[in-house]
Order: structure tokens, then C-alpha cells, then sequence
């Protein structure tokens, strides 16, 4: 069977996460192309279908330039410190945003109800969540949409914060509820980017850019 949807995966220092999350996509009930941008020098050999190499560390940007490129109905960027724990994840993704009918659509495992001054740490965040929840943004641990969105969205070289900017420029981002307890969180390590000195700061700015912007469009 073709696939309809394609995995965006990165790797920068935790190529033995990696191949957990790339085993737990594999096991997902349908097929799926996954491609993957590789921001180290590893030689380690990864089960995907693509993989693009760079001599230097480009963060999360180039997944969005994989997205633009994929040729499957559906897409979903997955970081590596977070694996599926069944193989009907993606299924079941398939199958809501099918039912819900909405082009712009992105669900997720993780986001943010921002509050009214747009402070970002202040504002209402979400994990996990037991009931559906509609956010403003959807964090970029996981996140799955359409590959049609790509036409409806534009990204400079925003090398973090990425998730925010793909957020403030769609109109409905859902953590759905059947998504509950269906993911395993992996060591995060030292390389953790939100361990990044600044990164804090950058949301923070990101937040106040992309929102404030996109309200007075």
C-alpha cells in the first residue's frame, strides 16, 4: 500500500533516541515514508527512506523545508526525545482529521492557550490531555497535518520557535483527546534545546512577533 503520510525526523545528538522513535513509527498499522534531516556529521545507519545530510546544525527550520516536499497527503514532525507507545497512532490521526474536514488543521500532543498579554510562561499550557483542547499553539514535539498547509504558510529562516510562527499563521490547532497516554518521553539529555541559553527569550519574542502580527493581518 502507498503511503499517505511521511514522518519528519531530526537528529542532531541523540541518534540512539532516534532509532526508538524510527522503530515505534515503523510499527505504526499503515505505512509511512519517513524522512529525516540529519544536523550532525553521524555516520550511525537509521531505518528511513530519505535522508538529507548537513555539515552544520540548522535546528528545527529544515523540516519545514522537507514538508514543502513531500509528496503524501498528511505529514507530522516528531522530536526525538518522544516515541508512539501503539501502532495505531497515526491511524487514528488519519481518521480524526478526516472526520473533523478542515484543511488547517494541526493536532497535537502538547500546546499553549496563550493569555491576553501573549506572555508565553505565563500563559495556560497542556500535555497530555484527557479531554480535546483547542490551542494557539501547538508545540513542536509533535505535530500533524495536512501537507497542503505548506501553500498557506511562509517560513524564513527561523532556525527555533518554528512551531509558534506554524501556529500564529493556522486557524485551528487541537490537542485531541485520543491522543492520551500514547506516547513515551525519552531522555533529553544536555542537547535538549530548550536547555539552549536564550531559548527562553526567544519564545517569549516569538510569541509577541508572530501572534501580534498575525491578529493584524
Amino acid at each position: 500500500m502507498k503511503p499517505i503520510v511521511t514522518a519528519i525526523l531530526l537528529n542532531w545528538k541523540r541518534p540512539e533516541n532516534l532509532v526508538e522513535v524510527i522503530k515505534s513509527i515503523r510499527s505504526q498499522n499503515i505505512p509511512i515514508d519517513i524522512w529525516l534531516w540529519d544536523n550532525s556529521n553521524s555516520e550511525h545507519k537509521f531505518d528511513v527512506d530519505q535522508r538529507f545530510q548537513s555539515s552544520i546544525n540548522l535546528k528545527c527550520f529544515p523540516r519545514w523545508c522537507l514538508a514543502s516536499m513531500v509528496q503524501t497527503e498528511y505529514f507530522f514532525v516528531i522530536d526525538d526525545d518522544i516515541m508512539f507507545t501503539d501502532g495505531e497512532v497515526i491511524s487514528d490521526c488519519i481518521q480524526y482529521h478526516k472526520l473533523i474536514d478542515i484543511e488547517d488543521l494541526i493536532l497535537g500532543q502538547t500546546g499553549v492557550i496563550l493569555n491576553k498579554e501573549m506572555i508565553y510562561f505565563n500563559s495556560e499550557h497542556f500535555s497530555n490531555v484527557e479531554r480535546s483542547v483547542g490551542v494557539d499553539i501547538v508545540k513542536g514535539r509533535f505535530m500533524f497535518m495536512k501537507q497542503s498547509v505548506m501553500n498557506k504558510v511562509t517560513m524564513d529562516a527561523s532556525f527555533t520557535c518554528d512551531d509558534i510562527k506554524i501556529s500564529s499563521q493556522l486557524n485551528h490547532k487541537v490537542l485531541p483527546a485520543f491522543l492520551h497516554n500514547r506516547f513515551k518521553d525519552l531522555q533529553e539529555g544536555e542537547e535538549a534545546l530548550f536547555r539552549t541559553e536564550g531559548q527562553r527569550e526567544l519564545r517569549q519574542l516569538a510569541t509577541k512577533q508572530f501572534f501580534c502580527k498575525s491578529n493584524t493581518q
